[in-house]
């Protein structure tokens, strides 16, 4: 399969095995998006950064629902690591494979941010891609799974300030 070599190949072009631990902390970074719940929620602790904390949230929120609510299910995919045991170096995640969930998250909120900071939302969207490049390196998403990831992550942060424009703006004149 396709897919199969390409993830062979990240993992053997990405320091093979004694790179292990470190991409197995980064993924941690992402697990249940608990590090972009808390980054919106720091945000609207500060008056000046309630509409990008919003609108992170937002973007959160609707990348779960289209992520985990409709698309795994529906599409209810087999991870890579389930059928190559052999290639896992971590517990396989139970949950069908795709879209990544991770990486929804992952970009959902880095994009959201970007949107607002250009400047600052490129640390946050390197951390987005390492989180997303992670999931392949460890075999447990196909590169299909964080393409998707990616696109339902960005239309959610996309989708979340145009909302969030209109409230904030055009309701509240802020």
């Amino acid at each position: 399969m396709f897919e199969v070599e390409i993830l062979r190949n990240i993992r053997e072009s990405f320091g093979g095995d004694e790179a292990l631990v470190f991409w197995q902390t980064v993924t941690h970074l992402g697990d249940a998006g608990l590090v972009w719940i808390a980054l919106g929620l720091f945000l609207l602790c500060f008056p000046g950064f309630r509409r990008i904390g919003s609108t992170i949230g937002i973007a959160l929120f609707s990348g779960f629902l289209i992520c985990n609510v409709l698309l795994k299910p529906m599409v209810d995919r087999l991870r890579p690591c389930e059928l190559h045991a052999e290639d896992l170096f971590m517990v396989c995640p139970t949950d069908p494979s795709f879209p990544s969930g991770h990486t929804t998250a992952s970009f959902a909120a880095a994009v959201a941010f970007g949107i607002f900071h250009p400047k600052w939302g490129m640390g946050l969207l390197t951390l987005a891609v390492l989180i997303a490049w992670s999931r392949m390196y460890l075999f447990v998403h196909w590169p299909s799974d964080v393409a998707v990831g990616i696109l339902v992550g960005t239309v959610s942060a996309a989708a979340a300030a145009a909302f969030t424009k209109s409230v904030f703006e055009e309701r509240l004149g802020l």
